[in-house]
């Protein structure tokens, strides 16, 4: 009976809500806060947070969550794995990522080879998406750095240019060059990313190699809203390449004398890397990747 009440409790978690958790199971709502609040009362601990409709895990509960994730994930992976034994292609596969544009680059080649396959992507912080392969919620995540733990299983994937962004109306954009030097940027008022971004990262190395000091007048953690800022005249900015949208109000701007550049990398559990659907995304990575490495594809 504890495992029922177990199961129970990590689908509340895992989907936020007991109604959730009932439609998973196939069961009442009733019936499953009465597994849950039998788990409580037995253990005599407090599992959940319960706050009218809203829940929320206790500490006790999140560690709790950590070790019913492991024990119920390899559960639903068995399951996945077993309905695709035939043909992994009509499997599911949920990816994670940091932004939309490497992910997005990937499902696109994923749904052209693997058609009848499921996608699914969830976009988040590097953490969130680590916490979520951990927890079997995600099967690969397309992340801005390598983790560096033995957990995971990471491959490079794509290499960026970092690019510089400013307002047309401002002296940088009056030069009327395609590129400056990065000497040029010394005192500009700078919009940077928060200092954990992988960007600003590369910019600022590259800033200490060339003894320039920009001015940081602005740290904004969101892309669209540094982009918005610099398009009405709040500073100037640097942006991975790919990453930029067209913006009448903006200029785009080489460095010609700094490689700034920026990579993305892939990452599953290792146990998990082996896994038909899981390896078969790494290896339409690898040939994305391989292609765009290639001397032709850059001749062109």
């Amino acid at each position: 009976m504890s495992l029922t009440w177990l199961k129970a409790f990590h689908l509340v978690a895992q989907e936020g809500s007991f109604t959730g958790a009932a439609t998973r199971l196939r069961v009442s709502q009733p019936t499953v806060s009465s597994h849950v609040k039998a788990l409580e009362q037995y253990f005599k601990v407090e599992l959940f947070f319960r706050r009218g409709h809203q829940i929320e895990l206790t500490p006790f509960g999140r560690s709790l969550f950590a070790i019913t994730a492991g024990l119920f994930g390899h559960e639903e992976e068995a399951m996945t794995m077993l309905r695709s034994a035939n043909n992994f292609e009509e499997g599911q596969l949920r990816l994670g990522a940091v932004g939309p544009f490497d992910v997005m680059a990937l499902m696109g080649e994923l749904n052209r080879k693997f058609s009848r396959m499921k996608i699914s992507v969830s976009l988040g912080s590097a953490h969130n998406v680590l916490q979520q392969i951990i927890e079997y919620q995600t099967d690969v995540g397309l992340l801005g750095r390598d983790p560096e733990n033995a957990l995971y299983y990471c491959m490079p994937f794509r290499r960026h240019k970092v690019v510089v962004i400013t307002n047309r109306g401002s002296s940088l954009a009056k030069k009327r060059r395609g590129s400056i030097s990065i000497k040029e940027l010394s005192g500009e008022n700078m919009i940077v990313r928060e200092a954990e971004s992988t960007t600003r990262q590369a910019f600022e190395r590259a800033c200490r190699a060339a003894k320039v000091s920009p001015n940081i007048s602005l740290e904004i953690n969101s892309r669209e809203a540094i982009v918005q800022a610099v398009a009405i005249g709040l500073g100037t900015s640097i942006i991975a390449e790919t990453e930029f949208m067209h913006h009448p109000d903006l200029k785009v701007l080489e460095l010609n004398d700094a490689d700034v550049n920026v990579n993305s990398f892939m990452v599953c559990l290792s146990e998990r890397r082996n896994r038909p659907i899981i390896r078969a995304a790494f290896d339409v990575a690898a040939k994305m990747s391989a292609k765009v490495k290639s001397p032709d594809r850059v001749a062109q």
